[in-house]
């Protein structure tokens, strides 16, 4: 797995040096730069039915689809989002039902085993032309772990970090921290400045807690080299890194949204947007969405530094191959569902998504305009990790983003200790997981 975010990252910050490695789509009636051609499929339209867990993204997914339907005038994209912390639950259901979409983003890892285990999902390889173009190790996020067969075209990897606001550090005379006690000495000047320094939706466990224990805990606990060390059994959870990376979140709950853990991801994005906030520990996908709602602010990143003692070296930003679109068994659309996938495998989309979203689309040829989104993906590059729950922890029950955020706001609300939380994340994990030997 260390492999596969790590050839990622390179297919990023190498961007335009992979052109020529450039999937050419192949759809039936394809254009030579792999769009479809009109008039691709018969003249009577179908419409197929789009779904997705960004519901941020909903303008942005129109006109990218606006470009697919130009050219390709039989079928119509219905495209329908839902909230994130609701989406598996509703196409788990749907994906078994009658009014199952047609195409579905998925989850990766751990996360679209189950609708594979169901044979909710059609796959692709050997099927989508352009597929075999998006390097194995990224197609590994979104393959089976039993039979390796792939169930989606990636659509993104994405990164963690700190997302802050320039104008606020400008105004308090701040520079990005270089080490642990600077990032605590910079949070209490803002915070003596009546800013919340971290803007967090600590009552979202489903995706915004773990996450943020990540950002926070990915330098502490030390990266690859501690998840390689539980993979192998050589040390768990319980192991004194980990505990300290999880003491953190004790360190740093003055500086969080007042009432942490009834505060909505939504509402932590509301703080930040509307400059409450200065920074936001979070994923690289929120600099689209940010920078879309409020163009006047003019933000930047960085990840969590190392106090010098610390297993990690240099800051790690951890990364993971984000997910994938599908095609679901109940389609009756198959065919017009793989011609849009194959157009998802072109650089033509996947520079749409880049250009329009602000994601790092791992389509190699695409690059990057936007010198945040290189920032991202060059440091990836030089110092990534895993998001190690999600990436590793997520192939049984309970999963361990679970356990992560269970144990993060027992921290916040003073329920338990960091020793204690780390024990309750190994216990949770031994139920399923069985380190190789």
């Amino acid at each position: 797995m260390k492999k596969s975010l790590l050839t990622a990252a390179s297919v990023f910050s190498l961007g335009a040096l992979l052109a020529a490695c450039a999937p050419g789509g192949g759809s039936s009636g394809s254009n030579d730069d792999g769009s479809a051609g009109e008039g691709g499929g018969s003249s009577e339209q179908v419409t197929l039915n789009v779904w997705s867990w960004r519901v941020e993204d909903v303008d942005e997914y129109n006109e990218i689809f606006a470009v697919f339907e130009e050219q390709n005038p039989d079928i119509k994209i219905e495209f329908q989002a839902f909230k994130d912390t609701e989406y598996n639950q509703i196409l788990a259901t749907a994906l078994s039902a009658s009014d199952s979409p047609d195409v579905a983003m998925v989850k990766s890892y751990g996360g679209i085993q189950g609708n594979i285990d169901s044979g909710s999902l059609v796959p692709i390889d050997g099927v989508v032309e352009g597929l075999d173009d998006i390097p194995q190790e990224i197609q590994d996020g979104v393959s089976g772990v039993e039979d390796g067969r792939i169930y989606g075209v990636p659509f993104a990897t994405q990164t963690l970090q700190v997302t802050y606001n320039k104008g606020i550090f400008d105004e308090l005379s701040l520079s990005v921290p270089q080490t642990w006690d600077e990032l605590l000495e910079v949070s209490q000047t803002i915070k003596d400045a009546d800013y919340i320094p971290f803007a967090v939706g600590g009552a979202d466990v489903g995706s915004q807690v773990p996450i943020v224990a990540e950002v926070f805990g990915a330098s502490r606990y030390g990266g690859w080299e501690f998840f390689d060390a539980v993979q192998s059994g050589e040390k768990d959870f319980t192991d004194e890194d980990y505990v300290a990376s999880l003491e953190l979140l004790d360190e740093i709950l003055p500086f969080l949204s007042e009432n942490v853990v009834a505060t909505t991801y939504t509402d932590a994005q509301s703080q930040f947007l509307t400059e409450q906030a200065a920074m936001f520990p979070g994923g690289s996908w929120e600099l689209g969405f940010f920078t879309s709602q409020n163009e006047d602010i003019e933000i930047g990143t960085f990840p969590v530094p190392p106090n010098p003692d610390w297993p990690a070296d240099e800051p790690i930003t951890p990364g993971f191959v984000d997910g994938g679109w599908a095609i679901a068994t109940k389609s009756d659309h198959q065919d017009e569902a793989k011609r849009l996938l194959e157009w998802m495998t072109t650089v033509e989309f996947g520079q749409l998504f880049a250009d329009k979203l602000r994601q790092m689309s791992p389509i190699p040829g695409v690059t990057f305009e936007d010198p945040i989104q290189q920032e991202m993906a060059d440091r990836f590059a030089e110092n990534g990790g895993p998001y190690m729950m999600l990436v590793g922890f997520r192939y049984g029950q309970p999963w361990g983003t679970e356990l992560l955020a269970d144990a993060t706001q027992g921290i916040w609300l003073g329920k338990k200790t960091a020793p204690e939380a780390a024990q309750d994340i190994q216990t949770g994990l031994e139920a399923w997981f069985v380190p190789n030997e």
